[in-house]
């Protein structure tokens, strides 16, 4: 539950850059963001580390810590429902390590 509540607390924020998300028991760390274009082309995105604001209130379910990518979408509870996906991932694979470019 507590990474859902940081995906919507992070997902708002999309809508103000200038805003941060805030709970009482989750810390978040914007560590990015992408402002939306005039155009509606580009949409606005965050990229947020969240976790536990106290380390002894861990989830059980092991969520926390979470990178959290939001884009702004739609602020209607049924496109979250349709676009929720309750697994979580290792991101790992999404970043490039090591790497040289020519």
């Amino acid at each position: 539950m507590a990474v859902l509540t940081a995906a919507i607390k992070c997902s708002i924020a999309t809508y103000d850059l200038n805003t941060r998300p805030v709970d009482d028991k989750l810390a978040f760390e914007t560590i990015h963001s992408i402002p939306a274009s005039t155009s509606g082309v580009i949409k606005a995105t965050t990229f947020t580390n969240v976790r536990v604001a106290t380390p002894s209130q861990l989830p059980a379910d092991g969520s926390l810590p979470a990178l959290v990518v939001a884009v702004r979408g739609s602020m209607k509870m049924i496109d979250w429902i349709v676009n929720a996906n309750h697994e979580t991932r290792d991101a790992h694979e999404l970043f490039v390590a090591n790497s040289s470019f020519p």
